[in-house]
């Protein structure tokens, strides 16, 4: 047995984003079996050209990748989901999928912070007991 790494991802959509999460969510349950989900939530957008909300989701897994493997991954599978390289430009993000924590490490401090990333950890936290 492999050491398995815990991960934080959070994920959002401000582009038909009950259709796009679900479909992350699907395509993320099939890639990590130990994945635990909070509730998504709408949040006002962050440093966004659209002024449309989030649907915002946070998950907890395990897995033998590393952080690499995993960004690569993530990418792919956003470009699947309809991600282009001119979403951060135009605003409209079908999906986006952020590695927040590998481990210990905290990669994304500012999206660690968020509210909702840390509601949807208390969340977790109380759910998996």
């Amino acid at each position: 047995w492999g050491y398995m790494n815990q991960i934080i991802i959070a994920l959002g959509s401000n582009e038909l984003p009950e259709l796009h999460m679900e479909e992350a969510t699907a395509e993320l349950n099939n890639l990590f079996s130990s994945i635990r989900w909070s509730p998504a939530v709408y949040t006002e957008p962050i440093a966004c050209l659209r002024p449309f909300p989030f649907l915002n989701r946070v998950a907890i897994a395990e897995t033998s990748l590393d952080v690499e493997e995993l960004h690569n991954m993530f990418k792919v599978l956003e470009k699947k989901l309809g991600r282009l390289s001119t979403s951060k430009q135009t605003g409209i993000i079908p999906i986006d999928i952020d590695l927040i924590q590998w481990n210990q490490q905290l990669l994304k401090p500012n999206d660690y912070d968020r509210v909702y990333v840390q509601e949807a950890l208390r969340w977790l936290a109380v759910s998996m007991g």
